[in-house]
């Protein structure tokens, strides 16, 4: 009787451990994904308007405050996640929009536009 009331309370023991730690893990995560969703402005320096230049993260530079761009149908500037290195996450989702912002030549919250 004595063993099986201490298994039961070394395994409640390891139960309440567990949980507990899975609370920490889960709230280390939720802080990593609200710090990573803050949005930065980045200018865009690429040579032209197509595809593979406009994926690539080094044809970005940081910018203090969002860009002053006139209305045009080049690309100007994006406002993205800032990857840790000043350079914006191109996810597949945001370059589509880039694309059809270029494309339709209206500028968008996220997306500027200039000659």
């Amino acid at each position: 009787m004595a063993t099986l009331k201490t298994s039961w309370l070394r395994a409640s023991v390891l139960f309440g451990i567990l949980v507990f730690g899975l609370f920490f893990a889960v709230k280390a995560l939720e802080v990593e994904t609200t710090t990573s969703q803050t949005q930065d402005w980045f200018i865009y320096t690429g040579p032209n308007q197509s595809l593979g230049e406009i994926e690539n993260p080094d044809n970005y530079q940081l910018a203090d405050e969002q860009p002053g761009c006139n209305r045009g149908s080049e690309l100007c500037s994006i406002a993205a996640a800032n990857d840790g290195n000043d350079r914006p996450v191109l996810s597949s989702p945001l370059v589509n929009h880039i694309l059809s912002t270029i494309q339709n030549g209206q500028p968008s919250e996220s997306v500027k536009l200039q000659n």
